[in-house]
């Protein structure tokens, strides 16, 4: 691998995904793609991060790409979320990733931070 080469980015087409507790919170950050081949990806760390019983934020800054099977994902872990009693946010993603939630009438429903 070279020198210069972040070995926590994502492959090409992949997906990276971090969690890590910070306070009362499961920092979920997505990098790459998020996509019907890389859902699985987040379905898990949404596991584990429901499963710590704290609140939730999905950070979606460095996500490049999410299609609807990603979209669905993120909804459905905040249902799940609610019915536990836990709260999901979500960090803003770029413009073409966010434009998903803008299009769909989910960003009105869904908490985002900035």
């Amino acid at each position: 691998m070279p020198h210069d080469q972040d070995p926590t980015a994502p492959r090409p087409g992949g997906l990276h995904v971090d969690v890590r507790r910070d306070g009362d919170a499961v920092i979920v950050a997505l990098a790459g793609e998020l996509d019907l081949a890389t859902v699985g990806e987040l379905e898990r760390a949404m596991q584990a991060a429901r499963d710590a019983g704290a609140g939730v934020v999905v950070d979606l800054r460095r996500l490049s790409f999410m299609d609807s099977t990603g979209l669905r994902a993120i909804v459905l872990a905040h249902e799940e979320l609610d019915r536990a009693g836990q709260k999901l946010a979500i960090v803003r993603g770029p413009g073409p990733v966010q434009r998903v939630f803008e299009l769909t009438g989910l960003e009105q429903r869904l908490t985002f931070l900035d």
